[in-house]
């Protein structure tokens, strides 16, 4: 774990005590993912903006935070007699 995640960890256990009052347990987070969901999950819940980013920011870190949007949003595979022929090129320019 590289410091960084460690300062974000840090960070997130004492914003998480002093907006909610109860205390995170960083060993557990770690190596539970479904207590790291819960307590992650709870924190968004707070009205601390900081909080909220930091908790969505450690979600994404962790591997938790799905991104249905994006599964979503992607284009369906093109049908094979539905891509160009290899024959067939663009043959005019940007101008026409």
């Amino acid at each position: 774990m590289d410091q960084q995640m460690l300062k974000k960890l840090a960070l997130f256990k004492m914003g998480f005590k002093k907006l909610t009052g109860r205390s995170a347990d960083i060993a557990r987070f770690i190596n539970d993912k479904d207590y790291a969901l819960a307590t992650l999950s709870a924190a968004e819940e707070t009205d601390d903006a900081d909080l909220v980013l930091l908790a969505l920011t450690l979600k994404a870190d962790l591997g938790l935070l799905n991104d249905p949007v994006v599964e979503k949003t992607r284009l369906p595979e093109a049908k094979p007699s539905e891509k160009l022929a290899p024959d067939k090129k663009y043959v005019f320019g940007a101008r026409g």
